[in-house]
């Protein structure tokens, strides 16, 4: 079959084998307009419509960030300069035993001034007793390793490591 559209080619004359060439380029180019060039211009076009509005999520980002960092100054500012590691071992065992939370609060032995917290307690009120340590008091988990109790839905073994941000 190849050698038969080669022998026909020959058999051209040169007016019908440019006919064919420009038809045959024609075909080609529609192919890369339709199926390259204008997927393109359709992109480009719903990406300058999605701008706008990523744009304005990005602004609204930014002043919640702002409002964040506003905010974090002033809880920081909130904390008094006299506030000592044993006070703060109080506080945090007073929140704990107001949250119905078993656990002993210690200075750790490093000597980073950090906070060792042991204990049980079920998983929903640790989780909130250290949201509002990292708020409250501003401290944040250094290390922790949670195990379950066996035979005692919900509730974990914890060993936390807190020290300030």
């Amino acid at each position: 079959m190849k050698t038969r559209i080669i022998a026909a080619w020959r058999g051209l004359a040169l007016r019908e084998k440019i006919a064919i060439s420009l038809c045959l380029a024609v075909v080609i180019a529609g192919v890369i307009v339709h199926g390259i060039i204008f997927p393109m211009f359709d992109e480009i076009n719903r990406l300058e419509t999605e701008l706008p509005r990523l744009r304005e999520e990005t602004a609204i980002a930014q002043r919640m960030a702002d409002q964040i960092g506003m905010l974090t100054k002033a809880i920081g500012a909130d904390q008094p300069e006299h506030y000592g590691a044993d006070d703060l071992i109080h506080t945090l065992d007073e929140s704990a035993t107001a949250m119905g939370i078993n656990l002993a609060i210690t200075r750790s032995s490093s000597a980073d001034g950090a906070i060792e917290v042991t204990g049980s307690a079920p998983l929903p009120k640790l989780l909130s007793w250290l949201e509002q340590t990292r708020w409250k008091e501003g401290l944040a988990i250094t290390t922790m390793r949670l195990t379950t109790k066996p035979g005692v839905a919900d509730t974990l073994s914890a060993n936390i490591i807190l020290s300030r941000r």
